[in-house]
């Protein structure tokens, strides 16, 4: 939450400023090592919870989907930055607004 928190300062102090800055490579690379980490630990509780993982008998079968949620959310801005950054998918610049979800 403190990344993201300083990540959007930093995007707020610019566009107050009229800059259009692209993220820079440091932040890029600690936003996917975060988006890698998440992804890893929520597939090592999906493979030790076996089916149970999703299934409403489990006591945290709501934070489970919660959680999967906000990590496929997470890989899919990685995606479309990765993409944008390579000029793939130059017309996607509205989705990474999803990040704000992350914050919720």
């Amino acid at each position: 939450a403190v990344f993201i928190g300083i990540e959007v300062q930093a995007d707020i102090s610019a566009a107050e400023a009229g800059e259009v800055v692209a993220k820079d490579l440091v932040s890029s690379s600690v936003g996917f090592t975060f988006t890698s980490l998440f992804l890893i630990e929520l597939l090592m509780r999906a493979t030790s919870e076996g089916w149970d993982f999703l299934k409403c008998t489990s006591t945290d079968w709501t934070w489970n989907i919660f959680d999967s949620i906000i990590v496929l959310v997470s890989v899919f801005e990685a995606v479309v930055e990765a993409g944008e950054s390579s000029s793939m998918l130059s017309g996607m610049n509205g989705l990474t607004g999803l990040r704000t979800l992350r914050i919720v």
